[in-house]
């Protein structure tokens, strides 16, 4: 392929394709961009035109085929999905955007944002920090269960309403939002959110700088409390593992339900490999239970182990089964409302706090005060007796 940028088309029907922005090096290295977020795609094998990608941390792929130095066609498929999931696209040379200078720690603009507004079974809330320099928008929408990372896009100041468009892809992620700005950009109306070919939501929003969400300790709690947590997985090796009062008791423990299909998941387990290392010594533990999406067990703990090397862990890896089998593995929490949940778990066994989602690195100063305010919690724990 011709060094330089180009830009991926992926159809999702007759009038929206998602953007996609891909860099080619001199060496023929590609470089997928997200704002400020690069993921290097080192897994790339060529057979005379055609390619393959194995895409990092996540189970799917692309395919495809250069017609010549400005076309290639392909699709991208998600092996963690039933069925033949796929979205087709085809791309060519084109400049993108420079996004370093729109940085997740800036303020930005606060959204109180509605999806669904017209729905009330589908209706939930959000709050969005949108970066606005000219013509180039970035930002994240946070919801009560995580956040939607490192968008951006572009929207067009010399209409009115200002239509814009913001989207991402990660490898498991294919995103894209559409609305309009009004009255300057104090309102945003006619938005829409495209999930791959699967899925469709409305949204608005208001300029509001006390928007907030439902505190993520509050959602999710231990319908047992007091009592010592225990609950049985499977190790890496396939044979059954309980956890329990003797395997918990003299540590601080966090617990995290995640899964390998989950970029929210990645973000909170690249936070925990840095906490395990500068506080393992102290007497923190980390047991990551996965619960995983289309296989047999064979096939999620390579997914599993897969990752975990990618992300490059220092702890031991644990399957919980699929996806939907989580409230089974943890029948003692109200109810598992998102991946990633994560239970901290005192030195006598007893579950001491419980959050749900995870706001990563895209949402700023948000993931710096979650991150932050969870340390110092973990390490008031390391303190007390066992």
């Amino acid at each position: 392929m011709t060094p330089g940028q180009w830009s991926l088309a992926f159809p999702v029907n007759d009038s929206i394709s998602i953007p996609v922005r891909l860099s080619v090096d001199s060496a023929g290295g590609w470089v997928l961009y997200n704002w400020t977020e690069q993921i290097p795609l080192e897994a790339l094998t060529w057979a005379a035109d055609s390619f393959h990608v194995k895409l990092p941390l996540f189970n799917s792929s692309l395919h495809g085929r250069l017609h010549n130095d400005t076309l290639v066609s392909g699709y991208w498929q998600d092996h963690s999905r039933q069925g033949q999931y796929r979205v087709d696209f085809t791309g060519s040379p084109a400049a993108f955007a420079d996004f370093s200078a729109h940085h997740p720690g800036d303020e930005g603009k606060r959204y109180r944002v509605t999806f669904n507004p017209d729905v009330d079974s589908l209706r939930y809330p959000s709050v969005a920090l949108l970066h606005r320099s000219g013509s180039n928008l970035s930002g994240t929408f946070m919801t009560e269960t995580g956040d939607y990372r490192f968008l951006q896009g572009t929207l067009d100041s010399t209409r009115s309403p200002a239509p814009f468009y913001l989207s991402c892809f990660d490898g498991t992620h294919l995103f894209h939002f559409t609305g309009s700005f009004e009255r300057g950009d104090s309102v945003i109306s006619r938005g829409l959110f495209y999930s791959g070919n699967h899925s469709v939501e409305t949204w608005e929003a208001r300029h509001d700088d006390a928007a907030a969400l439902t505190d993520p300790d509050s959602l999710t709690y231990v319908t047992t409390s007091g009592e010592p947590l225990r609950f049985s997985v499977t190790n890496s090796s396939g044979m059954p593992v309980t956890f329990d009062v003797s395997s918990l008791k003299g540590k601080v423990t966090l617990v995290q339900l995640h899964g390998t299909w989950c970029p929210n998941c990645t973000d909170e387990s690249v936070w925990l490999g840095d906490i395990y290392r500068r506080y393992n010594s102290r007497g923190l533990q980390v047991i990551p239970v996965a619960f995983e999406r289309n296989g047999g067990q064979e096939d999620l703990l390579r997914n599993v182990a897969r990752q975990f090397r990618q992300l490059n862990l220092p702890y031991a890896s644990y399957l919980g089964g699929e996806k939907h089998m989580s409230n089974q593995v943890f029948p003692m929490l109200n109810a598992v409302m998102s991946y990633p949940t994560l239970l901290v778990v005192d030195r006598k066994g007893v579950v001491r706090k419980i959050h749900t989602g995870f706001y990563g690195p895209g949402t700023g100063r948000y993931y710096q005060h979650y991150t932050s305010r969870l340390e110092l919690f973990i390490t008031q724990l390391l303190e007390e007796p066992a």
